[in-house]
């Protein structure tokens, strides 16, 4: 029988690998936990009480690359590879059909299986795509150290039906503050116009390509802007102008007033009527 094994690298995941193990587990042979740095929460303590799971603990890259590398190196031998990680979740027939989809992808010949990714933004549906997340151990595949990067070294690869795909649950909190900005920014327009460059632009991750760029100008639509939030004082003081920079990303008056307000409350943790009383001081 074939040995599956799920690779994870993870940081400081307490809040959310306890609900991942309990789902995946079952169904792998094995489980290979590795841990960017040091554990600050309690992610290794829960992951420890599952018997075929394995951790490590290694010197922190603050990226995941470095350590999936490591991994396919020196704690996995043979069999296949499933890399995924605590915000992600296979869904429900692929998790009960992995195993024969494994064995006939081996049996033929495949080194490689790419899923369908449903991701989502704070609850929002983006683009999906399809990434390679199941593959078969060898010397061949590796992971480059590239923020990016994907698996590499596959030759025969086999993408599966829709039906079997994986949900991607994406928190702006967790991102960087540029594309916090963006996201306060973009989300507002997403259900207005759903064939806009802003939603262009969320649906490929909140990177706006170059060519985007002209048209987003053509239409009016700024992303940066150079009067600060910390010339208004009017409703708005220096410490909250602050804050929504540090929190929300949000560092000029005209991002101000193109954000979410429902969104906007809820990073700062303050009602939305005081976040609407800031917009229309912003204007």
């Amino acid at each position: 029988m074939i040995k599956l094994t799920l690779l994870m690298a993870i940081r400081n995941e307490g809040e959310r690998i306890g609900k991942f193990l309990e789902r995946h587990v079952p169904y792998f042979d094995e489980v290979v936990v590795v841990h960017d740095g040091a554990c600050l929460d309690n992610a290794l303590e829960i992951a420890r009480q599952y018997s075929n799971v394995t951790v490590f603990e290694r010197p922190g890259y603050h990226r995941p690359h470095p350590h999936w590398e490591w991994a396919l190196r020196n704690a996995i031998d043979g069999g296949w590879v499933a890399q995924f990680d605590p915000d992600e979740e296979m869904c429900d027939e692929l998790l009960q059909d992995l195993r024969q989809i494994v064995g006939q992808a081996d049996f033929v010949g495949k080194d490689g299986i790419a899923l369908t990714q449903i991701p989502y933004m704070d609850g929002i549906e983006l683009k999906h795509h399809k990434p390679w997340k199941i593959f078969k151990h060898s010397d061949l595949v590796h992971y480059p150290d590239h923020p990016h990067g994907g698996i590499e070294g596959l030759t025969n690869g086999l993408i599966l039906d829709e039906k079997y795909y994986f949900n991607h649950h994406l928190r702006a909190v967790d991102v960087p503050s540029k594309m916090r900005r963006r996201n306060a920014i973009l989300r507002r327009r997403i259900s207005e116009e759903p064939n806009s460059p802003r939603r262009v632009a969320w649906e490929q991750g909140l990177r706006v390509p170059d060519g985007w760029l002209d048209v987003l100008d053509a239409k009016g639509i700024s992303l940066e802007e150079s009067e600060s939030l910390a010339k208004l004082v009017k409703n708005l003081s220096q410490k909250v102008a602050d804050m929504m920079a540090e929190v929300v990303g949000i560092e000029t008056k005209q991002e101000l007033v193109s954000a979410d307000a429902e969104y906007v409350a809820t990073m700062l943790d303050v009602p939305v009527s005081r976040v609407r009383q800031w917009q229309k001081a912003a204007k």
